[in-house]
């Protein structure tokens, strides 16, 4: 035999109050009840394991209590740091979260916008993959708040949430610099994404002009990680490095990775290479998660806020909801971090390779 469904109407009975206290209980408007009203409705609640019928509530109330989440590559191992800010902060918040991985596809993304929509989502946390932003423009003009998280570009006009890369890799090409490194290589990928790893690269780019004499292009290297051939990318890296050293062998040289990938196969390169760090090269690189710290003889790391980021970019998305339109927008800028360890140390004397 089926189980009978339970209502609000046998909570109300059980508990002895009207069906309006119930419901006002779940809407969480309890400011006219006693303390010992609310906890006989949730002790009722829970011992008849009653859960609300989520979309009748989301149709009276207008809100579905659901937030999109699209981000441009679930690939990243350190986006789960995102993910997981906007988990804790949906959570804290009463809300739950719809995930898309649009994989850098524009047409996959206006796709889970487009489902977003029609989940009728309450708001929508974005890390986009195009810098056009004619369609985010129409999601908003839907009367449906959206944040930029993580990712950012010039002309955006609502709210954003991200870290300040140029002068995160500013800071820690500084931190070289004063430590007698003057002549230092910037290792990137052959694909520039948009913003965070623009912003680095032209972070580099700036401080090169300002601190090295010969043409900026000669201290980018760009390695091929598409496609994902460990072998190829370890042979590019190494041809570089090796190229480096030969250019400025007279020199205290180092070493900049663009993220965290790209450090550890660095690593790898200068490990088969028998490379002494730092007695023949400084090295610095992103690193979110600490493993940096591990390998000998702990190598010089920026670290991002992502976990900040994810939680910022969901209270700023609830407040937009809870506000309503029309909003300000609000741009959030968040500082990383450098860890400075012995990879960039000071030394006077340098080996040869």
């Amino acid at each position: 035999m089926e189980k009978q469904k339970i209502t609000i109407k046998d909570i109300a009975e059980k508990a002895g109050v009207s069906k309006t206290t119930i419901s006002r209980f779940l809407n969480n408007k309890c400011e006219y009840m006693s303390e010992e009203t609310c906890k006989r409705i949730s002790d009722i609640i829970d011992e008849l394991n009653y859960r609300p019928n989520t979309i009748a509530r989301s149709l009276r109330s207008k809100e579905s209590k659901l937030i999109g989440v699209i981000i441009h590559s679930l690939d990243n191992q350190l986006v789960s740091l995102l993910v997981r800010g906007i988990s804790d902060a949906c959570f804290d918040n009463g809300y739950s979260f719809i995930i898309y991985n649009s994989y850098n596809d524009i047409e996959r993304e206006k796709e889970y916008l487009r489902a977003c929509i029609d989940q009728q989502v309450d708001g929508i946390i974005l890390s986009p993959t195009s810098t056009n932003f004619d369609f985010y423009y129409n999601v908003y003009n839907k009367n449906i708040p959206i944040v930029m998280a993580n990712r950012f570009q010039d002309g955006w006009m609502h709210d954003a949430v991200f870290i300040d890369h140029f002068s995160l890799v500013k800071k820690a090409l500084k931190h070289m610099w004063d430590n007698g490194y003057k002549k230092i290589m910037f290792i990137t990928d052959n694909t520039l994404e948009i913003s965070t790893k623009t912003w680095r690269e032209q972070a580099f780019i700036e401080f090169a002009n300002q601190h090295f004499t010969k043409e900026v292009s000669k201290f980018i290297a760009r390695v091929d990680r598409f496609p994902r051939i460990s072998e190829k990318i370890h042979s590019n890296i190494k041809e570089e490095i090796q190229q480096f050293f030969k250019s400025y062998h007279d020199e205290r040289i180092a070493v900049m990775a663009c993220d965290a990938e790209i450090l550890h196969k660095t690593i790898k390169v200068l490990q088969n290479m028998n490379v002494k760090i730092p007695a023949q090269l400084g090295l610095c690189g992103y690193d979110a998660w600490n493993w940096a710290s591990l390998i000998e003889p702990g190598i010089t790391t920026v670290t991002q806020p992502l976990y900040e980021t994810g939680i910022m970019a969901t209270e700023l998305l609830v407040e937009r909801i809870k506000t309503g339109f029309p909003y300000k927008a609000k741009i959030i800028k968040l500082e990383g971090q450098l860890n400075e360890r012995k990879s960039t140390e000071q030394i006077f004397t340098k080996d040869k390779l």
